[in-house]
C-alpha cells in the first residue's frame, strides 16, 4: 500500500511540474516575442529620426547627401553621431559606406536610400555594422 501511495505521489508531482515548466516555456516565448516587436519599432523609429536627421544635413537640399554633407553632420550633430554610434558606426566608416552606397559614382547618395539600406543591413545582420 505504502509503495503504491508513493508510485502515486511521486506522478502526481511530476505531472505538475510538467505543467510548471511548459507555462515557464510559454511565458519566455511570449516575452521573446515582445522583446522582438518592441526592438523593431524601435529600429523603425530610429530609422525614421534619421531620415529627419539627414534632412537637415541636406545643406543643398537635393534629396541626397555628399560625402562632406555627412562627414559635417557626423561633427556638428549630436543626434546624428549618437544614432551612428548606436550602429556602432565611426567617422572613419562613413566614407566606406558612402562608398558603397554611391553605386551610380555621382557622389550623392539618396538619404531615404540610405537609411532603407541601413535598416536592411541592420534587420539582416546586426553584428554587421559592428
Amino acid at each position: 500500500l505504502f509503495i503504491i501511495f508513493v508510485t502515486v505521489s511521486l506522478g502526481v508531482m511530476n505531472l505538475i511540474l510538467a505543467v510548471i515548466v511548459e507555462r515557464a516555456t510559454e511565458a519566455r516565448e511570449n516575452d521573446h516575442e515582445r522583446k522582438l516587436k518592441r526592438k523593431d519599432m524601435e529600429r523603425n523609429k530610429t530609422m525614421v529620426d534619421f531620415a529627419k536627421l539627414c534632412h537637415d544635413m541636406d545643406a543643398d537640399g537635393s534629396g541626397s547627401l555628399s560625402l562632406d554633407e555627412m562627414l559635417s553632420g557626423y561633427d556638428e550633430n549630436d543626434s546624428f553621431r549618437k544614432l551612428m554610434d548606436i550602429m556602432d558606426i565611426k567617422r572613419e566608416d562613413m566614407a566606406t559606406i558612402f562608398r558603397v552606397l554611391d553605386e551610380d559614382c555621382s557622389g550623392e547618395v539618396s538619404y531615404i536610400e540610405f537609411c532603407q539600406h541601413l535598416a536592411s543591413f541592420w534587420e539582416r545582420d546586426p553584428v554587421m555594422l559592428q
